[in-house]
């Protein structure tokens, strides 16, 4: 059975980032710039994310 190895938390970042954009686009369309996660507003842009600019 395959196991992946384990995430390095540059990596996580820029997973993070890039749903981010992903979603900020989605956002814009629906409710504005702004997406809400789990109750709370998340701004979306590069610069809330502490990954790769």
């Amino acid at each position: 059975m395959f196991t992946a190895p384990p995430a390095r938390h540059d990596d996580l970042l820029a997973l993070g980032a890039d749903l981010g954009l992903r979603l900020s686009k989605i956002g814009r369309v629906t409710q504005g710039p702004e997406v809400t996660l789990r109750g709370r507003p998340w701004p979306l842009s590069w610069q809330h994310f502490p990954g790769p600019q």
